[in-house]
Formats: structure tokens, C-alpha cells, sequence
């Protein structure tokens, strides 16, 4: 094998950013060709070295050995069918080492030609599978395509860090200069200061820092009702008496805090918007807000029904504070059905058969398919008889009180992102948003999963100029994504089963102090996260998303997350039962 010379461990940074926070053109990238054919090897090397720096093994511990070396590697091109250890297999030990770096790969084969196939090597972390005979445009294509994309998050990364590190010297700066008296400057200063700072600062002038500080003077205009009227800067040493007297006497200022968009989305989090596998718990629950306001300008929405950027914001930001912090159904429950609606949207092509209102309708109704819930359940609500019951009848009580939450946001003029809409559009929109919400009662699921079969028995296939059509697609979008949690990679999903079983197990002893019965499976001394969670997926999961896969075929792969997530809590509850046995025997024994 041959190994390229001057590297050093940490070139990667050294490629994209300089001392000064000058973006620099990368050296000529390393591509590792990893095949037991020595005729294969020598093809990929001559299509590859008029580009490329290339490199070579001939077996998947090879590679791994290339690795572990520190050698440098932009991307390996690794065959599937090697002797020994398989592609697939060395990539799942790559994968699971910490200490290999995790250097993208394209997995090829010519045996292993089955779609499945390819599902299975992205789950399990490649970022392409390509069927040989290879095709060279094809090839040089994907990985370019690939490395552009690793290049463009290092850039990312490092210019942040450069940020991060200047934006520390300013708040030092600042904190030098800051003398013992309160701070009062005019919105208009602080435009104006901004403005200063933007000119002055060469770092800000890449086009991420440039647009965050832009952001922010915009921000600031908005959210200011006087820009001649001082504003406070407190400082931990005031006189909080001084304090409170400038503020109320002299500046007539209210007590309250104004809630302002985050400006900074992460690219990486972004770019994965459309995956299966997004993670929101690595992210700040304030660093979804953007996230979501992506999802409406990336198909046109904004444009298309005229919408505000700062109504669009101002709703996000209302409707995440009228959710309550209950352990499941919270906001990031609502983030997590909409980005999971998103996907189903784009990369599993359900949005062939809907239109932009369609759209609007179903973001807005996933978003807010569950706000103001109190942490107890429909059942819970008529047994009790609590105002909401009382107020709607006992009828999907929940679900006709988020609609009417949500409603009462958006005819709110801050929040109104219907005041484009035609009057036909807006009947539209809202009808679709209230059948949406009003299908995500689980009393509802058999009824609408029973209809969905029906309309797909017919040999007349869903059309998109089929009003009744695109509902019943929205509709079970929804529904797919408000029960998806059981079919994410497992450490989401078993994130959400903990959720969802404390928040049970808190109705069950609620209900109990109240005097109530306790279904069993909101009862923590007979019911386990696992077990609601394996009952989850045999008696709705399963049987639902078995009937979209022949409405959506791209959403096969989940069927696999929900079996090995399935697997996985059959040993959790074979592990349970056996300490229930051991226990049970020592209390005989006693």
C-alpha cells in the first residue's frame, strides 16, 4: 500500500483556516480505494490520481490499520465482498472505534445489488452505495459531492471557533470598560455601535458573521417601540434601588422580559433536516426555532403566502411558550413531529402528492398538534370532568382544545401568518389543519388506518388534484410522525419511551391519590418503559406503518429501525422478568 508524506494529524483544520481567520483552498484529498481485487484497485487508482492523492488495501483490517496510523484520509471507496471481513463489517468496526477517525465512506459492490442492501449500509453509517460496474463520471461525481460537503461543516466549524474566540475578547473588552454606574444607552446606540462593530471587526466579514450581526441590528430595530428612549444595561455591582428607581420613574419602564429570535443555525443541523435519523437532544431547545422556520422557507412558503419573516418568527417563538414542560408532551415533542413530517416530506417524496397549502397546513398543524397539553390524557380529562372536558363535550377533548389554542395564536396580529391567504385559502388551510389535529387522537388511529387501506385497495391511485386525497396524505403524515418516536435510531427512541412512561406513570399516581383507577400500563407498580413501548409497536406502530410503506415505498428502511428497536426491548424485558423471577423466589424462600 501507499501512504502519502508531510501529513500531520490535525491538517484538516490547517486546510481550512488560518491564524488570522483566513479561509484557505485545501491541499490536494486523499481518497483510500479498499479492494481484494488487484485489478479493481488498479482501475479506481487510474480514474482517481488526476485529482486525488490515492491510496490502497487490499482487505478491511488493512484499512482499519491505515486508520489507526493517523495517516491522513479524506474518504475511503471500499468494496462490499472481501474475503475475511466485509465492507460492511469493517465499516461497523470503524463506526464503533472512537479513537478511528470518521472518515466518510462510499461502500461498492457488484453482488450485493439489492436495495435493501444499500438502506442497510447508510443505516449503519456509510454516505453512499454504488452498484458496479462502476461508472466513472458517476463516481468522481459522488465524491466530490460527498468531501464538498465534509469540507464545507470543517469550514463551518473552525470559522465558528475563530468566532467564539473573538466574540470572548469583545465581552472582556466590554467588561474592562464598564464602569460601577448603570449603563443606559438608546436602541439607536446600540444600532449604531453594531454598525461600528461590523465595519471594524475583519473576522465578521465572512458571510455567516456579517449575516449574525445584521440579524441582530434587525432584531433590534424590531423590538424597539422607541429608538430615542434609553434602555438599561445592568451590571452585577449596581445599586439595585438606583436601579429600579431610573427604570420606573424616569424611563416609565414595565417590568417584562422580550423574547428575540435566535439568528445562528447550525449548517450540520440543517443539512440533516430531511433525515430520519435527526437528533434534536443534541441541540439547545432555543436552536430549534430556526431549524423550523427553515422548514417553512424551504418550500416557498414565505413567498407564496406572503408571510412576514418576523410574524413567522414571532408565532414560533409564541407557540413554544404555550407548550408546558411536561416529559413528553412538550416542545420538543412538537419540533420532533414536525422535522419528522419534514422528512417524510422530502426525502421519503410524500410531497409529490400535495400542494403548497397542503403544506403550510400541515406544518402549522404539527407544530401546534399538541400545545397547551396538561400531561394527562383524554380519558383522564372526561373521567375527572376538568374544564377542558366541560368545554368540549368529552369528544376528543385534547385535540379540539389544541385547535382551538392554536387558532386563537394565529388570528393574533403579531403571529397572523394566514393574513396573505386568500379567503379560499384560509378556509382551505384551516380545515386541513383541524382534520390533521383532530386524526391525531389515538381513539381515532384503527378508523383512520382502516380508511387509508381502503383508499389504497383501489385501483385508482392517489392523485394530487384529488382534494380528498391530499387530506387523507396530510392526515396520515401526520399520524405516521406523531407515532414515530419507537421508530428512530434507538438512543432517540429510547429517549421518548423514558419520556412517555414517566409521564404515564405520573397520571397513574395522580390518579390513584385521586382515588381513580389506573389503566395498568400508567401504573409504575405493573407496567415498565419497556413494556409500553414493545406494546406500542405490535399493537399501533407496526400495523400502521406497514399500510404507509405501500402509500410511501421510500419509508421501507424505518421498518427496520422499528424491528431492531423491537429486539431491543425484548431483552430489556427478558432481563426484567428474570429479576422478577429471582425476586419472586426470595420472597418464597423467606
Amino acid at each position: 500500500m501507499s501512504t502519502p508524506e508531510g501529513s500531520t494529524s490535525d491538517r484538516a483544520f490547517q486546510e481550512v483556516i488560518t491564524a488570522s481567520g483566513q479561509i484557505v483552498q485545501p491541499a490536494q484529498r486523499t481518497v483510500l480505494v479498499v479492494d481484494d481485487s488487484k485489478l479493481e484497485r488498479f482501475l479506481l487508482r487510474k480514474w482517481l490520481q488526476a485529482d486525488f492523492v490515492v491510496m490502497e488495501a487490499e482487505s478491511g483490517p488493512a484499512a482499519l490499520n491505515v486508520l489507526a496510523e493517523g495517516t491522513p484520509v479524506d474518504l475511503i471507496l471500499m468494496d462490499v465482498s472481501m474475503p475475511g471481513k466485509s465492507g460492511i463489517e469493517t465499516l461497523e468496526d470503524m463506526r464503533a472505534n472512537p479513537d478511528l477517525p470518521q472518515v466518510p465512506v462510499i461502500l461498492m459492490s457488484s453482488s450485493e445489488c439489492s436495495n435493501e442492501t444499500a438502506a442497510s449500509s447508510v443505516i449503519r453509517g456509510s454516505h453512499d452505495y454504488l452498484f458496479k460496474p462502476l461508472i466513472k463520471p458517476l463516481l468522481l461525481r459522488k465524491i466530490e459531492t460527498i468531501l464538498d460537503a465534509v469540507q464545507g461543516k470543517r469550514q463551518a466549524d473552525a470559522l465558528r471557533e475563530i468566532m467564539e474566540i473573538k466574540e470572548k475578547e469583545i465581552n472582556e473588552l466590554r467588561s474592562f470598560l464598564r464602569d460601577d454606574t448603570v449603563k443606559i444607552r438608546t436602541p439607536l446606540e446600540q444600532i449604531t455601535s453594531s454598525i461600528v462593530k461590523l465595519l471594524e471587526n475583519p473576522e465578521v466579514k465572512h458571510a455567516e458573521g456579517a449575516q449574525r450581526e445584521l440579524l441582530t441590528i434587525l432584531q433590534s430595530i424590531r423590538s424597539a417601540a422607541d429608538l430615542y428612549k434609553p434602555a438599561m444595561q445592568p451590571s452585577p455591582e449596581e445599586d439595585p434601588v438606583s436601579s429600579s428607581f431610573v427604570g420606573s420613574e424616569l424611563l416609565d419602564k414595565q417590568t417584562k422580559t422580550v423574547d428575540t429570535f435566535p439568528s445562528h443555525v447550525e449548517e450540520t443541523s440543517i443539512c440533516n433536516l430531511t433525515s430520519w435519523d435527526f437528533n434534536q437532544w443534541d441541540l439547545e431547545e432555543s436552536q430549534l426555532l430556526p431549524l423550523l422556520k427553515e422548514m417553512f422557507s424551504s418550500f416557498g412558503l414565505l413567498e407564496r403566502f406572503k408571510i412576514e419573516e418576523h410574524k413567522l418568527e414571532q408565532f414560533l417563538m409564541t407557540v413554544r411558550s404555550r407548550y408546558h414542560p411536561n416529559p413528553y408532551h412538550c416542545f420538543r415533542h412538537a419540533f420532533d413531529v414536525t422535522q419528522t413530517c419534514y422528512a417524510i416530506l422530502t426525502s421519503m417524496n410524500a410531497a409529490k402528492f400535495l400542494s403548497h397549502v397542503d403544506i403550510f397546513a400541515l406544518l402549522i398543524a404539527a407544530l401546534g398538534h399538541d400545545i397547551g397539553h396538561p400531561g394527562m390524557n383524554n380519558a383522564y380529562q372526561t373521567t375527572a370532568l376538568t374544564e377542558i372536558a366541560l368545554e368540549y363535550n368529552d369528544k376528543s377533548v385534547l385535540e379540539q382544545f389544541h385547535c382551538s389554542t392554536l387558532f386563537r395564536i394565529l388570528l393574533t396580529p403579531a403571529c397572523n401568518i394566514l393574513s396573505g391567504l386568500s379567503e379560499e385559502e384560509f378556509g382551505q388551510v384551516r380545515s386541513a389543519i383541524i382534520g390533521c389535529i383532530m386524526h391525531t387522537d389515538p381513539a381515532m388511529h384503527f378508523e383512520s388506518k382502516a380508511k387509508l387501506q381502503q383508499r389504497l385497495d383501489m385501483e385508482k391511485p392517489l392523485e394530487r388534484e384529488n382534494a380528498d386525497d391530499r387530506q387523507l396524505v396530510i392526515q396520515t403524515v401526520l399520524m405516521t410522525a406523531d407515532i414515530s418516536n419507537i421508530s428512530k435510531p434507538w438512543p432517540v427512541a429510547r429517549e421518548w419511551s423514558s419520556r412517555i412512561s414517566k409521564e404515564f406513570f405520573a397520571q397513574g399516581d395522580a390518579e390513584r391519590e385521586e382515588g381513580r383507577n389506573v389503566a395498568p400500563y400508567m401504573d409504575r407498580n405493573v407496567s415498565s418503559s419497556a413494556k409500553t413501548s414493545a406494546n406500542f409497536i405490535d399493537f399501533m406502530a407496526v400495523p400502521l406503518y406497514d399500510v404507509v410503506v405501500q402509500m410511501l415505498p421510500d419509508m421501507q428502511p424505518v421498518l427496520h429501525n422499528i424491528a431492531d428497536n423491537r429486539k431491543r426491548l425484548q431483552e430489556i424485558l427478558n432481563h426484567e422478568r428474570q429479576k422478577d423471577g429471582k425476586e419472586g423466589e426470595k420472597d418464597g424462600n423467606k
